[in-house]
């Protein structure tokens, strides 16, 4: 097995266990700032902001990785950004019409976001090892900070529907906007 294969095998078991810790980052570190990365309740739409968290971080973790073992890492920006939509995109896909039918089953969430996981991590090898393309990575940076400002602002102005409604606490959004 080639260098960069075992560096993304590695990726599904450091992001998956970085969501844990993203998952309750709010609850420590609770302020504005946190508030863009990590959820602050427990509704579907924050617990999307565990998936790009988790794989950004782990991408920084990745590249200091490549340098360090003299490996090429093209398309950063561009690997982040992708892996993260797609990541999310499929996630919902499959949890939300489950969850509609049968309602929460966490071992089933923890499965599907493991899954999510190993799908995000494949596509991120066929990214990683195309040639580089410095406008799409520059564009990349831009589609990251809009997904950023998007969660921030559903944050503090949550939609009335069930993606934002966080049903153990009755309320949307962060801790002040009830049913």
């Amino acid at each position: 097995m080639n260098k960069i294969i075992k560096i993304k095998v590695l990726s599904v078991l450091v992001v998956f266990f970085l969501s844990f810790i993203i998952h309750f980052a709010y609850s420590i570190f609770p302020n504005n700032i946190s508030a863009i990365f990590f959820p602050v309740n427990e509704s579907i739409w924050e617990h999307m902001k565990i998936i790009p968290t988790s794989i950004i971080i782990y991408n920084i973790f990745e590249f200091i990785l490549f340098k360090k073992s003299n490996l090429k890492l093209n398309n950063f920006f561009t690997n982040s950004f992708i892996t993260s939509v797609i990541g999310i995109v499929f996630y919902l896909a499959i949890y939300i019409p489950i969850h509609l039918k049968f309602g929460h089953n966490l071992f089933f969430s923890l499965f599907l976001l493991l899954c999510t996981y190993i799908l995000t991590s494949t596509v991120s090898y066929f990214i990683i090892t195309k040639k580089n393309n410095n406008l799409v990575n520059y564009l990349s940076v831009l589609l990251i900070v809009l997904l950023y400002i998007l969660f921030f602002y559903f944050t503090y102005n949550p939609i009335k529907n069930f993606l934002f409604y966080d049903s153990s606490k009755d309320l949307y959004g962060i801790n002040f906007y009830t049913n």
